[in-house]
């Protein structure tokens, strides 16, 4: 369907992001977050463990970037956080 047949407050473009192509299709088996270790609610970021590998979504100075992998830039001391497990 071409984006002027949408008639709806919802209608925007979608493409595949490049550093994602590897992971379409495949099963997500953990989700993480990324936080700070000194502060009770220091999310800045999510791994996904998938069953090929994983990625990370990371938030920095508001915007966000996509990993391929596990992160270790950080300049404060991050933990990995198991927030869902799927077990099917």
């Amino acid at each position: 369907m071409d984006l002027g047949e949408i008639n709806d407050e919802f209608a925007y473009p979608m493409k595949t992001i490049f550093q994602l192509s590897n992971y379409i299709g495949k099963k997500i088996v953990n989700i993480y977050e990324y936080k700070i270790k000194s502060v009770e609610n220091g999310c800045i970021g999510t791994y996904f463990e998938c069953d090929v590998g994983g990625f990370s979504i990371l938030e920095e100075n508001g915007c966000l970037s996509i990993v391929n992998g596990l992160y270790d830039g950080f300049k404060e001391e991050v933990f990995l956080y198991e927030i869902d497990k799927f077990n099917s």
